[in-house]
């Protein structure tokens, strides 16, 4: 691992290290759920934290969507899905 004295890591290498995108990790600062330590350094640590409260976020929003199962006037059917 590549951290340093301080423990923050470059952007790219903590997205490496819990398996997802830089994208993403700037998806996660841009929506509050993470802060950078600097410009393009972040602590480990916070990473780690920003994806569990993204995946609780991502969760509890598939909760409240309500899905309702029809079918359309041609006896096909469709999903309709409301929040």
């Amino acid at each position: 691992m590549q951290e340093n004295n301080d423990g923050t890591l470059k952007i790219a290498i903590a997205a490496k290290q819990i398996g997802v995108s830089t994208k993403t990790i700037y998806n996660w600062i841009e929506h509050g759920y993470l802060e950078t330590v600097c410009s393009g350094y972040v602590r480990l640590s916070d990473v780690i934290r920003a994806q569990e409260r993204s995946e609780k976020a991502k969760s509890e929003s598939a909760r409240s969507t309500i899905k309702t199962i029809f079918r359309d006037r041609d006896g096909r059917f469709s999903i309709f899905k409301t929040k």
